[in-house]
């Protein structure tokens, strides 16, 4: 039996338009720090600079990723942003790598920065950091058919980004897009609230309440399911896929028996993919 998950939509930006010389950027300030290292059985790749030329490109994170290999992924990110382009071909990479893909937002992660870490299972945050989203901007130069072009070319771009967003936080389109539109800052607490970020990082995380009666307790709420899901061990997006399907059949007026018996089939599923 099939895990039904979905890894998330890749990004196909518009290409770049002819005859006019430009600068697409998500900003951002260097800060030369790009690492990989081999912890506890873990890949850790450090993304601490700006995306893009000067900074980090989609071809080092591409060589990195290789040379991880069979290892799962932790990427820590502290980064204000930087080229769209480069930004989205990271996320790309991620979203394709065979192997899980966890952030760990250290400081910040802006602009691009927010664009390629969306591609990751899991996304957790320091308490003390931020996550922003905000509409592409340009630099360009040319005549007015050029620029008005350039214009369209910002608005396509909006809204795969914005699409994006909304398929990983479970917002929606229009919604996210406001969002970006008034370049939206978010603390820790608000990204996870908000579904940008899954968790805080674990040393900061206040343990949830657990019912009494947990052991017999029916989900009340989709995301109630979902939490359970990933307590199982699911990643964000199985668990709300799986919860998308599954609680639909628990609404209403729920009986134990039948949440009880969802809960054995997951667990039957997650025992299968665990044996391979």
């Amino acid at each position: 039996m099939k895990l039904p998950f979905n890894r998330p939509s890749a990004i196909a930006l518009p290409p770049k338009p002819k005859g006019l010389s430009q600068q697409m950027s998500l900003a951002g300030v260097a800060n030369p720090v790009f690492s990989l290292s081999n912890e506890n059985g873990r890949a850790v790749i450090r993304i601490f600079e700006e995306i893009g030329h000067g900074g980090v490109t989609a071809k080092a994170l591409a060589g990195m990723l290789a040379e991880a290999g069979s290892l799962p992924v932790t990427l820590q990110v502290n980064s204000p942003g930087g080229e769209v382009w480069e930004g989205v071909a990271m996320y790309n990479l991620l979203r394709e790598h065979r192997q899980p893909v966890r952030v760990e937002v250290m400081s910040v992660a802006a602009s691009a920065a927010s664009v390629l870490i969306m591609a990751a299972e899991d996304i957790r945050i320091a308490r003390n950091a931020r996550l922003m989203i905000h509409c592409a901007w340009i630099i360009a130069l040319g005549n007015a058919d050029g620029l008005r072009e350039a214009a369209d070319l910002l608005e396509q771009i909006d809204g795969d980004l914005a699409r994006t967003y909304a398929e990983r936080s479970g917002q929606g389109v229009d919604p996210v897009m406001a969002m970006m539109k008034a370049e939206t800052w978010m603390s820790a607490d608000q990204a996870v609230e908000l579904g940008f970020a899954d968790r805080l990082l674990d040393r900061e995380a206040d343990p949830e309440p657990v019912p009494a009666n947990r052991a017999t307790c029916t989900p009340q709420s989709k995301r109630d399911l979902e939490r359970s899901l990933r307590e199982l061990g699911f990643a964000k997006a199985a668990a709300t896929a799986i919860a998308a399907g599954g609680y639909a059949a628990l609404s209403g007026t729920p009986q134990d028996e039948e949440w009880h018996q969802l809960a054995r089939e997951i667990e039957t599923i997650r025992a299968e993919i665990l044996k391979g």
